[in-house]
């Protein structure tokens, strides 16, 4: 049995690390336990402790033997007491804020104030965004053709072309009834002449024919997989500007987000892409045939028309089947996705638990469901789409049957009944691939939905601006009546045992979140008055857990300032004051060094410091740690 302590109670507060350490000394009991520990009051009846520095064992010895040689751990341990006693004598006096000479200088006057405005308490809550939820209707097609407006002129030639594909086949039943007209009667040489000049026909067809399609593949290709990328584009800005709030919902987690962007914006182009193309082909397809079938005999013509409706019917009864589960199983998706990207994210713990096969069994259950339902769903598409297919084999049976007797009756010659036949047929083929894509078609029609609504959602925060609704809250009363001032260079310091609302007042001032009575201040102008990104331009933060991104350390420190182009020696500068320019020139690439996935290459010192250097690069007037110091060690900290 054994047990392994990284570091479980570093950020954690006096209180709180008392409570978690008792019970971790419970679950010791009986087991092999390693611990790695900033705070060394959690190793003190620790049988073996190893102090290591700079990769290397540097003392062994109890907590006592260590002491006593008054070496390395000894100043850790006295420099640590120190701070503990510093932060006791802050925590014990009754006014539990700290107003000191300023560090940055800013050149604004600001006053923060949070205060009551009436005798209830200052409620803040994360109200519940209206996450996008399916309902019962569709995009008007003029906004689905409204996506493609871009590309209207590969769009128009990829159709024109579409129509032209959709031709061939009337004139291919044409070329072909006069083949079959001349077969059944006249000379030998006139027959050898007449198939030699339609099978050039046929020729001259295909050749047509494949660079009609080429090119309608071509152009409406080229459209979908731009249209696919314009929508992630907006799909994804539209994500990045709504409020933190919106974030929150459980509709909005990660994997439902990423689920959305992957796979909501490529499947439109069933509703408004590709598909278009085999609709146009289909509508020239049977349109043509039609008008050929009522021309060669209108008798004719009539019976077969009579059988397009019960492929329209198959059809709609298809899509209606289809429709009524898409939503389902979308939000399937969605919950296996937040399980993948869950376990993913956090391999880590999930390994060290052993519990690979536990979110194995979670993403096999949600899958599972959905495969269910699914099942049934085929069976009765397979119905509908076996009804469309099976459509054009009656209809050629029955047409066959009513056009030999009326060339019994002399009503009709051998040639243009097959004229008729084929041309209609073929048509009905055409609708029959057309129901196929069915459910893509439909899929796209409620993936343009869910686009839709979420690009037409004003983030909330930036509605209150405009009406002076107060939408974001969260359940509880988290500040009641807190109110205070800071000044032109001041720092003030906020203390307090954990969910006291030290962070909820650092997101009040970002504007995460908005009060439901009381306001946040700058210059005596209402935060909710003033345009979000200037307002957060003027902020710099370091919070308890920096997030650092997949790429260099220059990188990193840059993302501090995106409205310019931060220079090589404003990064080093703000990497000297961040005390962290030295550890970067260590490293064989300097600041071109990679962090790693979420800065997994360095500890958590260093990427403190590297959040600190990139909070200085913009030159903040206003400077916001957040406990930005809980998680460290007494070194790293100082």
């Amino acid at each position: 049995k054994i047990l392994l302590l990284d570091e479980s109670t570093s950020a954690l507060d006096t209180q709180s690390e008392s409570i978690v350490q008792a019970a971790l000394d419970r679950a010791s009991i009986g087991r092999t336990t390693f611990i790695v520990a900033h705070r060394l009051s959690t190793i003190r009846y620790a049988d073996k402790i190893f102090v290591i520095n700079g990769g290397k064992v540097d003392e062994v010895g109890s907590h006592a033997e260590l002491m006593a040689t008054e070496g390395l751990y000894y100043n850790l341990v006295k420099r640590q007491q120190q701070k503990d006693d510093e932060n006791e004598t802050i925590e014990t006096e009754a006014d539990a804020t700290v107003v000191t000479n300023g560090v940055f200088k800013p050149e604004l006057t600001r006053a923060f104030s949070i205060e009551s405005r009436r005798s209830e308490d200052i409620d803040l809550r994360r109200k519940s965004s209206v996450a996008i939820k399916e309902k019962k209707e569709s995009p008007s097609l003029v906004r689905l053709l409204g996506l493609l407006k871009p590309d209207k002129y590969l769009i128009l030639l990829g159709s024109v072309m579409a129509f032209l594909m959709g031709l061939t086949i009337p004139a291919f039943s044409i070329v072909f009834g006069e083949i079959l007209g001349t077969l059944s009667q006249g000379s030998t040489d006139k027959i050898q002449k007449d198939v030699l000049l339609y099978s050039m026909c046929f020729v001259a067809m295909g050749i047509g024919t494949s660079i009609a399609a080429f090119l309608q593949i071509y152009m409406f290709g080229i459209c979908g997989e731009r249209l696919t990328m314009r929508l992630r584009k907006m799909v994804f800005t539209t994500m990045l500007k709504q409020e933190v709030s919106w974030f929150d919902e459980r509709d909005n987690s990660t994997g439902a987000l990423c689920s959305r962007l992957s796979a909501d914006a490529s499947s439109v182009q069933g509703a408004a892409g590709s598909r278009l193309s085999t609709l146009c082909q289909a509508v020239s397809t049977l349109g043509a045939g039609v008008v050929l079938a009522l021309y060669y005999s209108w008798k004719l013509g009539l019976v077969i028309i009579c059988f397009i409706p019960l492929v329209i019917a198959s059809t709609y009864f298809q899509m209606k089947i289809i429709s009524g589960q898409i939503t389902k199983d979308k939000k399937s998706r969605e919950d296996a996705s937040s399980i993948a990207v869950e376990a993913i994210s956090s391999i880590r713990t999930v390994a060290s638990l052993h519990q690979e096969n536990a979110f194995i069994d979670n993403y096999s259950n949600a899958l599972e469901k959905q495969f269910k339902k699914s099942k049934i769903r085929a069976h009765l598409r397979g119905i509908t789409f076996g009804i469309a297919q099976s459509m054009g084999n009656f209809s050629y049976a029955i047409a066959l049957l009513y056009g030999s007797k009326l060339i019994v009756d002399q009503e009709l010659n051998y040639g243009d009944l097959f004229k008729s036949v084929e041309a209609v047929i073929f048509g009905t083929a055409m609708v029959g691939q057309a129901v196929a894509f069915a459910p893509d078609y439909q899929k796209g029609r409620v993936a343009a939905v869910h686009i839709f609504k979420l690009l037409d959602r004003m983030p909330k925060i930036l509605v209150n601006a405009l009406t002076g609704d107060k939408p974001t809250k969260c359940e509880g009363n988290v500040l009641r009546g807190l109110s205070f001032d800071v000044q032109k260079g001041q720092t003030v310091a906020l203390v307090g045992s954990s969910g006291c609302g030290k962070s909820t007042i650092i997101q009040l001032i970002q504007r995460f979140y908005d009060t439901d009575g009381g306001e946040v201040s700058l210059d005596n102008n209402n935060i909710v008055n003033l345009n979000i990104p200037w307002l957060r331009r003027k902020l710099g933060i370091v919070s308890q857990e920096p997030v650092l991104f997949g790429y260099s350390i220059a990188e990193n420190i840059a993302y501090g300032d995106n409205d310019r182009k931060v220079e090589l020696n404003e990064i080093i500068r703000a990497s000297e004051k961040a005390n962290i320019h030295s550890f970067i020139k260590s490293l064989p690439m300097g600041y071109d060094t990679p962090v790693g996935d979420k800065g997994t290459q360095l500890s958590g010192g260093q990427k403190q410091r590297i959040a600190i250097a990139r909070a200085l690069i913009r030159d903040p007037e206003i400077l916001l740690l957040d406990e930005a110091t809980s998680a460290l060690d007494a070194e790293s900290e100082k």
